[in-house]
This record gives C-alpha cells, sequence and structure tokens, in this order.
C-alpha cells in the first residue's frame, strides 16, 4: 500500500485526512472517502474474500461516523455498502477488489451527475443579468455559474475565514471569465444590497429544511431577508437527514487557526459550521427540481 506500513496504517492515516479536511466541500469529501475505498480494496493485506470484507467494511462504517455534520459522508458510503453486498459470491479475490473500487467509481459520479442536475434546475429559475451572492464554495455553485456563464452579470464571493476556501471559487470563477467581487464576510451587509439573490449549498439539510453549511451561512441568509432577496439553498437529496435541528452538535475545530495569542480570560472558538432555519430559506433546490417546501427524503 502507498505510504502504509500496513492495513491498520492506512485506515488511520484515511481517516485522519478525512477528519481534518475543511477545505473539500461535503460531496468532494465524500467522493474522497469512496477514492480511498477503491484503493484499499485493491491494495489492502487480505487472504481470502471474507477478509476483504471485513477490512472494507471496517473501514467504510469508520469513514461514515468520522464527520457527523456531514451528510453526505455517511450517505454515500452507505449506498456503496449496499451496493457491495449485492455482488456475486463467485467472484475471485481479485474480481472481488475490482468489483468495489468499480462500486466506489459508480457511488461517485451519481453523486456529480445529482449535483449538476440540481443546479440545472435552479438556473432555470434565475433571470438573465443577475448578480449572486455566494458564501464559501460549493460544487453546485461551480456548476451553476457554469450553466448560467455570460447569464450572470456578477458572482460576490465571501472569502471564507479561516480556511479561506472562497478563495477557491474565485480562481475557479476566474478562469471562466465570470465577473467576481472578493469579499470578507464580515463585509455582507455592505455588499447583500448589489445582490438579485443568494445561493449556498449544505453539507446536510435537515428534516425541517434547515441546513447546515460553513459558518457565515445563516448571516448571508439573514441578510438576503432583511434586503428582500431570495435565498436559495442547492443541495442534492443525498444530503437529507431525518433529524431535526436540537439533534445537532456542530463541528468545532482548534482554536489556534484563529491566530489570537493566549490571553488570560480569553477564549477563542472556531466553529465551522452554523445552523441555518428554514424559515430563511426561499427554496430548495436538488436533482429532482425546485421547491418552496421542503420534503426530506432521506427515509
Amino acid at each position: 500500500m502507498l505510504y502504509a506500513k500496513n492495513n491498520e496504517d492506512f485506515k488511520q492515516r484515511r481517516l485522519r485526512a478525512i477528519r481534518n479536511d475543511f477545505d473539500s466541500g461535503a460531496t468532494q469529501l465524500a467522493r474522497n472517502a469512496l477514492a480511498d475505498l477503491a484503493d484499499y480494496a485493491e491494495d489492502c493485506d487480505a487472504a481470502n474474500i471474507e477478509a476483504l470484507n471485513k477490512e472494507i467494511l471496517d473501514l467504510a462504517l469508520a469513514l461514515q461516523q468520522c464527520r457527523p455534520s456531514v451528510a453526505t459522508l455517511a450517505t454515500l458510503i452507505q449506498a456503496f455498502i449496499e451496493k457491495i453486498q449485492t455482488l456475486s459470491s463467485e467472484l475471485t479475490l481479485n474480481e472481488t477488489r475490482q468489483a468495489y473500487g468499480d462500486i466506489a467509481e459508480e457511488v461517485s459520479q451519481a453523486a456529480i451527475l445529482a449535483g449538476r442536475q440540481a443546479a440545472q434546475n435552479l438556473a432555470s429559475k434565475i433571470n438573465k443579468g443577475s448578480r449572486l451572492i455566494t458564501h464559501s464554495c460549493s460544487a453546485n455553485v461551480m456548476y451553476l455559474c457554469d450553466f448560467l456563464g455570460e447569464q450572470l452579470k456578477e458572482v460576490i464571493i465571501t472569502e471564507s475565514r479561516p480556511s479561506m476556501e472562497g478563495r477557491t471559487l474565485a480562481r475557479y470563477l476566474s478562469k471562466i471569465e465570470m465577473p467576481v467581487q472578493y469579499i470578507t464576510e464580515a463585509q455582507i451587509g455592505n455588499f447583500i444590497q448589489q445582490a438579485d439573490l443568494a445561493v449556498t449549498g449544505a453539507n446536510t439539510l435537515l428534516q425541517d429544511g434547515s441546513l447546515i453549511n460553513k459558518s457565515g451561512t445563516r448571516l448571508l441568509a439573514l441578510a438576503a431577508r432583511d434586503a428582500g432577496i431570495p435565498f436559495y439553498v442547492c443541495a442534492e437529496s443525498f444530503k437529507h437527514r431525518p433529524l431535526m435541528p436540537e439533534a445537532i452538535t456542530l463541528e468545532e475545530m482548534p482554536a489556534e487557526e484563529l491566530g489570537l495569542p493566549q490571553l488570560a480570560h480569553v477564549r477563542a472558538r472556531n466553529l465551522y459550521f452554523d445552523l441555518t432555519p428554514a424559515r430563511l430559506v426561499t427554496a430548495w433546490a436538488d436533482e429532482q427540481g425546485v421547491t418552496q417546501t421542503f420534503i426530506n427524503k432521506s427515509s
């Protein structure tokens, strides 16, 4: 196994990478985990199919549980688990390894297609010449900008501290020659009046349509409500979870990322995600369409 001493070393390395990845969006994070499962299926030490199944299932279940705020990770890995359980018992060990890799890629590609379809559905609702404001770096917002192209007048992007993933979106839109204004999220109140609509992705959509996303999303939704512009959530149905907001614990990362020196009587806080209530959402776009009445599809 590349860069790993043994099976356990590989699993711990990959779990650590997924656990500490706060730059990738929810779908990309899940796709990274699926790629890890494919790599592990190909290279892990397993003398027979039973041993291989145990190793893959162990890693899959650990990956499912390592990022509780990211429903996409748990959902797509569950899809992988369910599909591998349907494989023929007539396959050889090498054929089973290959089949696991193929299934991981199949689930990964299906996720991309769902995201693109959600963005295309939302694109059909956006007027030509609109100026869009967004927060963080959602792959679905990238797809949306691809579909709209010159129909968009401009995109306003927040920096999205502390990971600064807004820079990734800015670089992408620069490459496709999309006019962009790049701001700190503290400036949302200054720029919201320039926008015709606000759009974000989501890490997770809860039972009532509330969303978990990068901290600052709720501020954008509140600013949009105050400015009288729509706030759209573009997120695939596999991001749905059958949980209510009060059941959620938001992930908190080391305060050292904020760069504040040690000060007596001061406690720095670094919550990466916030919860935006459904009442602030104008409509939800997924691969099946755009609706103003949220229906949770996680059951």
